[in-house]
């Protein structure tokens, strides 16, 4: 008997021929016996213990007419296939943990080479990978040399179960050369706003709030120290007239690279705000021209390539397209316009691996993105003229401290 099953088979025969005597009748000829059911029935044992088995032999016998004195040549024989069954199922352990082991000795310098290969960005060449094979293959020798003291010729399962390691992972290495990589910690491109800039030349040092304010001396002296601060200014609620430049990063992270297509503005827009003006007319300065142009007076407008405010320009991105190779940056600057409108929005990149395009939402920062028109049309400061519209009216005095304007 070499297993479990063959044990049960066997005892099962035994039962059989003493006539499947109840186990109340066992526990009375063998005292021992405390629970023949371990033994027969449906609630036997998986790996009843030794003294339970030969306990079990003997009260069959005596069931089945054997004499007492006529008992230790079979039971002898029990006590034999027993021990062969432990003897065959420490080896059979103890292979499958020399095998384990191995296959990890063999594992072990593919998976450094894959960890290596990612640190790398790729950059391991074939000749690297050939020796990583050899080296998965003399792991494998070493490790089973050392844990059985002979070469691996003598076993051939654990030399296939090694050769199949080092075959699938060499085939599995050669197809990881041949795809393409790909990048496991996020999208090919990632996207965030720079700044948010001023137009002075347009805006000059105007600003709308969407409620009527009436600032008091001490708020009056703070808005003048704050003239030139334009992220104060909008953490204040503040809301830039007529555009909003915005200077956005593009990074690539894929591997071979990724085009940009398409650029759009997801636009919740509503009339001009008229709660409150703050107004000063621009000077004399020069004007940055940024690349690209959004129309927020079009729903969800797309890039258009630059013009003057309040001009209809061509689609940007019709003809061209925007490609970063692994790890380029690239700074966009962008001008998001309107003349009939109060805007919030979001800025979304379009952008291609190669296959189905994709969109990404650009990371604010922390910027507010808002735009309003002025309430009249005006397509500049230096043009305003009807104030009527709003509730307060403010023009900075020569001090630089807001002035309010009465109303007629």
């Amino acid at each position: 008997m070499h297993r479990w099953q063959d044990l049960h088979d066997r005892l099962d025969e035994l039962y059989t021929w003493a006539g499947r005597p109840k186990p109340s009748i066992l526990r009375v000829l063998v005292p021992e016996l405390r629970a023949p059911w371990q033994l027969f029935g449906d609630k036997r044992l998986a790996t009843p213990s030794c003294e339970t088995v030969l306990s079990g032999v003997r009260a069959c016998l005596l069931a089945g007419g054997m004499a007492a004195a006529d008992l230790d040549k079979p039971v002898e024989a029990w006590t034999d296939a027993y021990q062969q069954i432990q003897r065959s199922d420490a080896t059979s352990r103890h292979t499958a943990s020399v095998t384990a082991q191995i296959v990890a000795a063999a594992f072990a310098p593919i998976a450094t080479a894959v960890l290596v290969n990612l640190a790398t960005e790729y950059e391991t060449n074939s000749f690297i990978w050939a020796l990583v094979v050899v080296a998965s293959g003399l792991s494998a020798l070493l490790a089973h040399h050392l844990l059985t003291r002979q070469w691996m010729r003598r076993s051939r399962l654990i030399t296939g179960a090694v050769a199949a390691v080092v075959l699938v992972g060499g085939a599995g290495l050669i197809e990881l050369r041949r795809s393409e990589p790909i990048v496991p910690d996020g999208p090919p491109l990632t996207a965030h706003v720079l700044g948010v800039g001023r137009e002075s030349s347009l805006q000059g040092s105007d600003w709308v709030f969407a409620d009527k304010l009436r600032f008091t001396a001490a708020q009056s002296r703070e808005i003048a120290s704050l003239e030139d601060d334009d992220l104060a200014m909008r953490r204040r609620g503040a809301i830039d007239p007529l555009l909003l430049p915005i200077s956005i990063m593009l990074v690539g992270t894929a591997r071979n690279g990724v085009t940009v297509t398409d650029m759009w503005l997801k636009s919740r827009c509503s009339r001009p705000l008229t709660g409150t003006l703050l107004h000063r007319q621009p000077g004399a300065g020069p004007r940055d021209t940024p690349r690209l142009a959004f129309d927020l007076d079009r729903p969800n407008p797309h890039a258009q390539a630059y013009g003057p405010i309040g001009a209809s320009g061509t689609d940007y991105f019709r003809d061209t397209s925007i490609f970063l190779a692994h790890n380029e940056q690239q700074v966009v600057s962008i001008e998001a316009r309107t003349l009939r409108s109060s805007c919030a929005f979001d800025i979304v990149v379009v952008y291609s691996t190669g296959g189905t395009p994709k969109s990404l939402t650009v990371d604010r920062a922390g910027f507010t993105l808002a735009v309003t028109a002025y309430a009249d049309g005006s397509i500049s400061s230096a043009t305003l003229r009807d104030t009527n519209a709003y509730a307060s009216y403010y023009v900075y005095s020569d001090t630089g401290e807001p002035r309010l304007i009465p109303r007629h």
